[in-house]
């Protein structure tokens, strides 16, 4: 994930489920983008990845002061423009680039 040519690091990546029902937010898919700018969605353990499907993806980048450094763009699923596929197996993403 990046901004411009830099890393998201820090960022925290949120897999909302298309068709989510409402009660289900807490078994979300997320991770916090490395350095690097890649990240490993964890839903139950650490790193255990995500069910196959097709997901609303938000981030939320907190800044000093707690302001969102993506100025809210990317934090409402309903808003979100980012959208991903999740297949069986292992997957490798193209990279999200927030501009």
């Amino acid at each position: 994930m990046r901004v411009g040519d830099k890393p998201a690091e820090g960022a925290f990546v949120f897999f909302v489920p298309v068709n989510e029902p409402a009660d289900q937010a807490d078994s979300r898919p997320r991770a916090q983008v490395g350095a690097d700018g890649k990240f490993q969605l964890s839903m139950y353990g650490d790193k255990d990845g995500a069910p196959a499907g097709e997901y609303v993806v938000t981030v939320l980048w907190e800044g000093d002061g707690g302001f969102d450094k993506l100025k809210g763009q990317f934090r409402d699923a309903s808003k979100s423009k980012l959208r991903a596929t999740v297949k069986e197996g292992d997957n490798e993403l193209p990279p999200f680039r927030l501009n």
